[in-house]
């Protein structure tokens, strides 16, 4: 899809799953297998390398009645973020709050073409230098709001505050 827009796209799949077999097999009949690469399992520590040469991270999230009561698990989100990648961000969660973070940018649908289209905009609007400020926003936000040492520093806040009134 990506192709008859003129954006020449190369998909890294990073990670492993019940879908990669069928997957894989899709790639070849669709003749794309030279534009994608599946990682397979990686490590925690070693994720960051793999998201290093990406433009935009993509996370699409099924359709479940888990998710849409209780929303999704922001991990690949905030792993996005914490190594300056934007992503595009399927959340079919009641929760939205995701959408509004630097660096996300909302998908309304999980269908291919969809979005094929979706990445077709950001790339038109944003361009490479765009997301990846984006990117870097949400890398900040990320250490601002979601680190372990923005959280240290809150809870010290706190007890400095409670002393100081006693």
């Amino acid at each position: 899809e990506l192709d008859h827009q003129g954006i020449e796209a190369r998909l890294v799949a990073v990670g492993d799953g019940a879908c990669r077999e069928h997957l894989e097999q899709k790639v070849v009949r669709l003749g794309i297998a030279d534009r994608v690469v599946f990682t397979g399992a990686v490590p925690p520590d070693k994720v960051g390398e793999s998201l290093a040469s990406c433009d935009l991270m993509v996370a699409l999230y099924p359709q479940t009645p888990e998710l849409t009561l209780g929303g999704i698990n922001p991990m690949k989100v905030w792993t996005s973020l914490a190594v300056g990648k934007a992503i595009l961000l399927y959340n079919p969660g009641r929760f939205n709050q995701y959408d509004k973070l630097p660096g996300v940018f909302p998908c309304p649908q999980a269908e291919p073409t969809q979005v094929a289209h979706s990445v077709a905009e950001l790339w038109q609007s944003h361009g490479r230098g765009g997301l990846a400020d984006a990117g870097l926003a949400g890398r900040l936000y990320v250490r601002e709001n979601v680190s372990w040492q923005s959280h240290a520093k809150a809870i010290d806040a706190t007890i400095r505050t409670a002393l100081a009134d006693a």
